[in-house]
């Protein structure tokens, strides 16, 4: 009976001694999650930052569009009833009081500084001065912007307007938007014509990083981005930047690219 004990208290002790990884098991575990990690955490880090693109998008547009319902409840005019071309920072814009007060002066910045509240004139100033020049692909030199063509909102967000001149931004009832009448701007009846219909002048953007970088802007899967009511396009996450083209007409700012387009209509 000594000798049974003695050889199962041996074979536990030799048991306690393998327990456990050896130095080599454990080098390759490591190996395996660091592929792992590898493949996967790129996929993790695009889907959570297209999910807050997507999100801050529709947040920005929602914001807009409410700022034009109030311009046109409170003073009788809407983004297309801007009749001035003034900037938003140059010249002293955003310092000088008749110029942001929506009941004298029809600008693209008294819309905003008389609709949104919180963002206080040295905000937008001191976020342009600092804005690095974005990378359009879409094909709107219209988006091709100067520094007093820009606007902060109070969350940061920065937006873009047309350097041409942002006015005559309405669409006819019954429109459809589409690349014809975004890449045409107005042109007011004359001896050689009627007037003609284009909204290129009211294109801008909407710039969900604000003054972070990458200031890309979003494409479809195939790299373009233009509005082609006819040919919509997806958007991977790999292909999501901060920048997204839109169009302000009537009471209504609205994505002015099929990249944008998707974004709006899609939740991941």
């Amino acid at each position: 009976m000594k000798t049974y004990y003695k050889f199962l208290r041996k074979k536990m002790i030799e048991l306690k001694k393998n327990d456990g990884f050896t130095l080599a098991e454990v080098l390759i575990t490591l190996g395996i999650i660091g592929v792992v990690a590898a493949m996967t955490i790129p996929t993790l880090i695009a889907n959570v930052q297209g999910q807050r693109v997507r999100s801050q998008f529709k947040k920005t547009l929602s914001t807009l569009n409410q700022a034009g319902k109030m311009a046109q409840a409170q003073y009788d005019w809407d983004f297309g009833g801007i009749d001035t071309t003034s900037g938003c920072t140059g010249s002293g814009q955003l310092t000088n009081g008749d110029s942001i007060n929506p009941e004298k002066t029809h600008s693209i910045c008294a819309l905003l500084m008389g609709t949104l509240k919180g963002a206080s004139s040295q905000d937008v100033i001191d976020r342009v001065s600092t804005y690095k020049t974005p990378t359009i692909v879409s094909g709107f030199s219209a988006v091709n912007l100067g520094s007093d063509r820009l606007f902060s909102l109070s969350d940061g967000v920065m937006l873009g307007f047309s350097p041409v001149y942002f006015m005559n931004c309405t669409l006819e009832p019954g429109s459809v938007l589409n690349n014809d009448i975004l890449s045409k701007e107005y042109t007011a009846a004359s001896s050689h014509g009627p007037a003609q219909a284009g909204l290129k002048q009211c294109i801008g953007f909407i710039d969900v990083n604000g003054t972070s970088l990458p200031n890309k802007e979003v494409t479809c899967a195939d790299g373009t981005a233009a509005l082609d009511p006819q040919n919509p396009c997806v958007v991977s996450n790999k292909n999501i930047g901060d920048i997204i083209p839109v169009v302000f007409h009537d009471g209504v700012v609205e994505p002015a690219t099929n990249a944008g387009k998707y974004l709006l209509n899609t939740a991941k």
